[in-house]
């Protein structure tokens, strides 16, 4: 008998003998879409804004697709801040990062007018230290550099505020000039989103009452003295 063949026993061996492992899941249709929503809503993995929310988890899961993010990492990206969806800061960098309009991204801090990788605590103090993002977009003439200082953080009474900006200021302000640049260089992209960090700091509108009383309503059946 001829001796038996030799059988490749690696994937190495073979390359065309690995099996796709699945990555992630995306829906294809809206009963796909909403089963999943359904599912994911009952998770106790999703953030707490979801949980028992199938609907808002279905809306974040059809924004992300959008996106480009798939459904688990939508809904660890999007956040509703005062009725407006957004997006967290790392969220944000990586839906710019993947489009191929994006050629370069550079992020660091400019303290006395030196560029640093870290901010030191007593430079905090100082309104010209601040957060510097750069973008370059492909076909556009120059790089999108954008910066936030502690001095613009003063005039927004960012400075000291309770929370983040209190606990974790140097990064708050990289937050700030991330999105200013984002925004600026990928709107296409972004389609009008704005960072989570943004967001949170922007207060909500107001809406106030017309001045003066406000006009009677007639029904179609009443008549006015004078009218036809």
């Amino acid at each position: 008998m001829p001796d038996d063949p030799v059988v490749p026993t690696t994937a190495l061996e073979r390359p065309e003998s690995r099996v796709p492992v699945a990555v992630g899941m995306a829906p294809t249709t809206i009963d796909e879409a909403w089963r999943l929503s359904q599912a994911m809503a009952r998770s106790g993995l999703v953030p707490e804004g979801f949980r028992g929310h199938p609907e808002d988890v279905m809306i974040a899961v059809m924004m992300g697709a959008e996106l480009g993010l798939a459904p688990v990492q939508a809904l660890n990206s999007i956040a509703v801040i005062n009725g407006r969806p957004s997006v967290w800061g790392d969220g944000l960098l990586a839906i710019v990062k993947q489009s191929p309009l994006c050629l370069r991204h550079d992020e660091y801090w400019r303290v006395d007018g030196a560029r640093v990788d870290r901010v030191p605590s007593e430079a905090l103090a100082l309104d010209e230290t601040a957060a510097v993002c750069v973008f370059e977009r492909r076909g556009a003439p120059e790089p999108f550099l954008r910066s936030f200082s502690i001095a613009q953080a003063k005039r927004a009474h960012l400075v000291g505020k309770k929370g983040p900006w209190t606990e974790y200021p140097d990064r708050m302000l990289l937050m700030r000039a991330r999105t200013f640049a984002a925004r600026d260089a990928f709107p296409d992209v972004l389609r009008g989103l704005t960072s989570t960090e943004e967001a949170r700091d922007t207060p909500p509108p107001i809406l106030e009452a017309p001045a003066g009383p406000l006009p009677k309503v007639r029904r179609r059946s009443e008549t006015v003295e004078g009218e036809a």
